[in-house]
């Protein structure tokens, strides 16, 4: 019986990672299924589902804006998802104490099979010549993977970021985190890193790109000794010099870079800084004009709508929460937010620090990028509140000790 709840638990990382709408039964079949589960996420739950409930229907009665029916459940939902994974996955890491290294391990296999996949998409576009805005249509509309599309001149990479990427930088804290604590052969934690780094690049996102180098560097000073730093930067600067110089990569680095950060990038990215400028520009005057109880869910600026399906949704995802719900209902969210997160960790034994730099992490993947809520938003949320046990050194100990054993029955 504990192999299928644990089993249920890989299935839900697994639809978390391909965004299936199956995630949901499968929560619901766990937290029937463990005792002790549907207590504490009714418990977490409520406070999020009156918000919401209160929200819509506030929402349903303001007459100002266009808004409609569709659009504020839609926004319901995506909040909703979000809080859903997020409760989900604490107190499931809460009811049994392997099931932190159940996630973590299983997100660590996702999240590598999609920087492979990337790498395997633009090898195949390479190879076949077929257009990568035709491979990314199909991709989206036959896995609904909600892929951005955007070129690399004579060649053969293009933009490859998916909503999931979001969570990515922060989980590559806790890889940097296991490859600075694990005994023995490293090569495959550094090819997961080196796979989770690809995946960043490719994302052509400077925004995430300066979270991945953020949080690459962060770990490194908390988790690292200044010997065992030193050590890391050296060689990763030797390697990196190499690979750049006398290999390929250097010029495929190169090449991708050059479109969002070289000389050649100015024009396209003005007119994505204009258009998210005139979007936050669109967004603050709507604020402004309901300040502390917002305009209500799924409230959209005819004049600027980002996509037709879901009208409510912004790059400026923060900002256009703020104008949604105002300053009195922002600040309630985040406090039952905030909440959540400091009394999962301090249950967990360690400080405040780390949980609410993740939070802001989270707040300013949302700055560009419509990524704050959905599955994305809910496991960013849960690397916060779990921090402190969401990986630990002490999961390598029961292989290390099976590999000494078997050393000392050989010999």
């Amino acid at each position: 019986m504990q192999i299928h709840k644990s089993s249920l638990i890989k299935l839900t990382i697994f639809l978390l990672t391909l965004r299936s709408p199956l995630i949901i039964p499968v929560i619901v079949i766990y937290t029937l299924a463990e005792r002790g589960m549907f207590k504490k996420m009714v418990l977490r739950m409520i406070p999020f589902i009156l918000f919401i409930v209160v929200m819509a229907l506030y929402s349903l009665n303001l007459i100002n804006g266009l808004k409609s029916g569709p659009d504020v459940f839609g926004q319901c939902r995506d909040i909703l998802l979000a809080m859903v994974v997020f409760t989900f996955l604490v107190s499931a890491s809460e009811i049994d104490d392997k099931n932190p290294a159940i996630v973590y391990n299983s997100l660590k296999f996702c999240l590598t099979m999609v920087g492979i996949a990337k790498a395997l998409a633009i090898v195949f576009v390479g190879v076949t010549g077929m257009s990568a805005k035709v491979l990314i249509t199909y991709m989206n509309s036959h896995f609904g993977l909600g892929m951005m599309t955007l070129g690399v001149d004579d060649s053969a990479f293009f933009r490859l970021q998916i909503p999931l990427d979001s969570l990515v930088p922060l989980f590559i804290y806790f890889i940097v985190k296991e490859a600075v604590n694990k005994s023995g052969s490293k090569l495959l934690i550094y090819f997961i890193l080196l796979s989770l780094c690809f995946s960043m690049l490719v994302t052509m996102s400077r925004v995430v790109w300066a979270q991945t180098l953020v949080i690459i560097a962060l770990a490194l000073v908390k988790e690292a000794k200044v010997y065992t730093m030193f050590k890391v930067i050296t060689i990763g600067t030797v390697l990196i010099t190499i690979l750049y110089m006398f290999t390929p990569v250097g010029d495929a680095i190169t090449q991708i870079v050059n479109v969002r950060l070289g000389t050649k990038s100015s024009s396209l990215n003005a007119d994505s800084d204009i258009q998210r400028a005139l979007q936050n520009n669109g967004l603050y005057d709507a604020f402004i004009h309901y300040p502390l109880l917002g305009n209500g869910l799924g409230y959209y600026l005819p004049g600027i709508i980002r996509s037709q399906d879901a009208k409510y949704l912004y790059e400026s995802q923060s900002l256009s929460i703020l104008m949604n719900l105002g300053i009195i209902g922002t600040i309630i969210f985040l406090a039952l937010v905030v909440y959540t997160c400091f009394m999962s960790a301090l249950k967990d034994g360690g400080g405040l620090g780390m949980p609410s730099l993740f939070i802001l992490f989270w707040i300013f993947s949302g700055t560009f990028n419509p990524f704050l809520f959905g599955v994305a938003g809910g496991g960013m949320l849960f690397m916060a509140a779990k921090f402190h046990t969401f990986y630990r050194p002490s999961y390598e100990e029961p292989v290390a000790s099976a590999t000494r054993a078997a050393r000392m029955r050989s010999a």
